[in-house]
Order: structure tokens, then C-alpha cells, then sequence
């Protein structure tokens, strides 16, 4: 297996440095790993062993993680999904069949972008205000009823919005995958375990 690193210009201002790992026997299919939040491009390096025989495998930072320091707002799947159609774009013209794989926020992304044929995503959030609210109830302590989460998100939620409107310039409530999904043509298989 050997590896290339490629940096890629997105909108003319920031850098996205891919790394590409090709078996010596290769196919055109190549899976774009997209790395959740808080993460970086290494997370898809437990992928390279389980590969099937000559796929491919490319991987990047995000703007904000890991190596790439262009900038340091993570948008959780809004700008993250123009920089992967960046990278499959390339990896189109170099003629690979691209399959996106993404995990949690990578996982968002991939189905907010769309445009490959085959996408696994795995632990995907469903909407920033989904992911919001779960992130409340989870970290409410013990005795905050439920009642009273449910009653105060959406003031909570309002503020939040309007603060990452100010400061990140996107709306959360644009970061959705049921309207992507709604776009989407493809077979799906959905997988889940009991209490997902």
C-alpha cells in the first residue's frame, strides 16, 4: 500500500491536504473517509486493513481539525459538505468511483452532500437541533426534568442559533440530512442497533 499526499485549493483561499493510500493492484473504486467532530483524517486509518482487494482509500482534515488550521470554526456538516464535494470532484477527474463513508459528523456530511452512488454513514445525527437537544438532556443533571429541557430548549436553541448565525455566518437549522435525504437516489440498507 502506498500513500500520496495531494494539497487542494477550496474557494480559493483555504487548503485541504489529502492523503490517498492505493494497494499495488488496484481498482477505480476509492472510498473518501470523512472523520467526525473533534477528530482528523487518522480516524480512517482502521479502515485500511478491512478494504476490499483493490479499492483505494483517501482521507482529509476538515477545515478547523486535525492538521488543517485555515481556520478554526467547525460548522458540523454546513461547510463541511462543499469541502467534501471539493475532494470528490478531484477524485472524479482522476477518474475514481467514489464512495463516501463518514462517521458521526463525517457521517452528517456525507448524506448533506449526496452525490456519490454509495455512502456509509455511520452514527449520523439527523439535524444540529436534534444533536442540540440530545446534548442537553444527556448533560441535565439528575434531577432537571425532562419537561423542563423540553419547555427551555426552544429559548435555548434560539439564542444558540442566532449566536452562530453572528459569529460562524450559517443558519444550524439548514444542517439537516431529512432535507438532503429527500434528494438522495440511491438503495439504501439502513443498520442500527437497539436504542440508536
Amino acid at each position: 500500500m502506498t500513500r500520496k499526499d495531494i494539497t487542494i485549493i477550496h474557494q480559493a483561499k483555504f487548503t485541504l491536504n489529502l492523503s490517498i493510500f492505493e494497494p499495488e493492484e488496484k481498482n477505480n473504486a476509492i472510498i473518501l473517509y470523512l472523520h467526525g467532530n473533534s477528530s482528523s483524517k487518522l480516524e480512517s486509518k482502521n479502515l485500511l486493513e478491512y478494504l476490499p482487494t483493490g479499492f483505494s482509500l483517501a482521507s482529509f482534515d476538515f477545515i478547523g481539525c486535525g492538521l488543517n488550521k485555515s481556520k478554526d470554526i467547525i460548522t458540523l456538516g454546513h461547510s463541511e459538505q462543499d469541502q467534501a464535494e471539493t475532494i470528490v470532484n478531484y477524485l472524479k477527474q482522476k477518474n475514481y468511483f467514489v464512495i463516501l463513508w463518514g462517521r458521526s459528523m463525517g457521517a452528517s456530511t456525507a448524506l448533506l452532500h449526496g452525490k456519490c452512488p454509495i455512502i456509509v454513514a455511520d452514527s449520523s445525527f439527523r439535524s444540529l437541533k436534534t444533536l442540540c437537544k440530545q446534548i442537553a438532556k444527556k448533560g441535565a443533571p439528575t434531577w432537571v426534568p425532562n419537561c423542563l429541557i423540553e419547555c427551555l430548549f426552544p429559548c435555548f436553541f434560539y439564542k444558540l442559533r442566532k449566536d452562530v448565525e453572528e459569529k460562524a455566518d450559517y443558519d444550524m437549522n439548514d444542517v439537516d440530512v431529512k432535507f438532503s435525504l429527500s434528494k438522495i437516489d440511491l438503495s439504501t440498507t439502513l443498520i442500527f442497533l437497539t436504542g440508536d
